[in-house]
Formats: C-alpha cells, sequence, structure tokens
C-alpha cells in the first residue's frame, strides 16, 4: 500500500511542497489533502460540517466562542499556534479560506481590513445579516 501512495502522480509535488513548512504545518496540510479526499462530515459544537482538519477545527471553536467579534491575528496565532511555532507567513489567511470553502451558508466570516476575522451567522430572514451585502 505504501508504494501504491508514493509512486501515485503528485506525490513528489506533495512532498516538495511540504518541504519547506516546519513541522506543523506539514502535518496540518497533509491532514488537510487526507480530509479533502476523504470528503466526510463531522459534528463540531452541534454543527454538521465536512471535516475540518486540526487546524480548522481549531479555527472554527476559536470563531464560535467569539461570534460576531472581530479577532485580531495576534488572537489567532496564538489560538492556533499555542506552542509559539512560527507558522508561514499566510497561514492564517490559508486556513481561513479553507474554513470559509467549508462552512455551511448561515455562516460568513468577515475580514476587518489591518486588523482581523469575524463570524458572524445569518439571520433566517436575511434582512438585517452581515451575511448579506447591505445596498
Amino acid at each position: 500500500m505504501k508504494d501504491l501512495v508514493q509512486n501515485r502522480p503528485g506525490f513528489e509535488a506533495l512532498r516538495a511542497h511540504v518541504a519547506g513548512m516546519s513541522d506543523a504545518d506539514a502535518v496540518d496540510h497533509l491532514l488537510y489533502v487526507v480530509s479533502e479526499l476523504l470528503g466526510d462530515s463531522e459534528p463540531l459544537d452541534g454543527l454538521r460540517l465536512p471535516r475540518l482538519t486540526a487546524k480548522e477545527a481549531a479555527l472554527m471553536r476559536f470563531l464560535l466562542a467569539r461570534e460576531g467579534w472581530v479577532v485580531t491575528r495576534a488572537q489567532l496565532l496564538t489560538a492556533l499556534w499555542p506552542d509559539g511555532d512560527e507558522p508561514m507567513p499566510l497561514a492564517v489567511d490559508q486556513i481561513v479560506l479553507r474554513l470559509r470553502r467549508k462552512l455551511p451558508p448561515e455562516f460568513k466570516i468577515r475580514n476587518t481590513r489591518d486588523v482581523g476575522f469575524a463570524l458572524h451567522r445569518c439571520a433566517s430572514d436575511q434582512k438585517e445579516s452581515p451575511c448579506q451585502p447591505h445596498s
């Protein structure tokens, strides 16, 4: 089985892609690849979401606990890398992007430029919801 996985097209590209990452980022990226291949879902705080990597789940829990509030990049870095590992420069943005793609339509992650991110849950009537652009 190991030979089958290692000889698949793209394995060397994946290996080269994670070679420059910290161990923690490489593991998270590989878990992301596996979760995308599995295409499963898992419950998170009562929500049914597609399978999330450890970092995506940690981000979702962190944002859910502060729903509607802007959290700074510094707060996210501390929450996602509590042991002080230095992630790649755009690691937070990449995790936010991946999580945005997996969120159900009633959730949106909004970016506040040069500050951070906020998770919003759309109102059922959508009239005063931050999920709908204001006209």
